[in-house]
């Protein structure tokens, strides 16, 4: 049985991967290779997993929490960039979003560990 939200966690995992992958390129073409590249490669990992979820026989659960630790990292990667760029408040909302997603990989590994096997 599908898990309740699995289509709204999809959504999510599948917008931060295009704002992560917009923001690469954004990067990239004003030669800020490293960050740039970096993000790209974070939200194709993503994208990746998110996809091939049921061909590579994954679990959905952990899937679930890679997810969210790899979109907390990148989340906070962009928070970082945005701080350099000088912006005035996109680095507080992107790094509140990074600690959300940290702090649901945790409450999400918390709910896997307690789950009966």
């Amino acid at each position: 049985m599908k898990e309740p939200g699995a289509r709204l966690a999809l959504f999510l995992h599948l917008l931060t991967v295009f704002v992560l992958v917009l923001k690469g390129f954004n990067k990239i073409t004003h030669d800020h290779l490293l960050s740039g590249s970096i993000l790209i490669f974070l939200g194709l990992v993503i994208l990746t997993l998110v996809t091939f979820e049921k061909k590579l026989r994954l679990s959905h659960y952990h899937v679930r929490q890679s997810c969210f630790m790899i979109e907390a990292l990148a989340l906070f990667i962009v928070a970082i960039v945005f701080y350099q760029e000088g912006r005035q408040y996109l680095q507080y909302v992107f790094g509140a979003s990074a600690l959300a997603y940290l702090i649901a990989a945790l409450v999400h590994y918390r709910k896997l560990k307690r789950a009966p096997h």
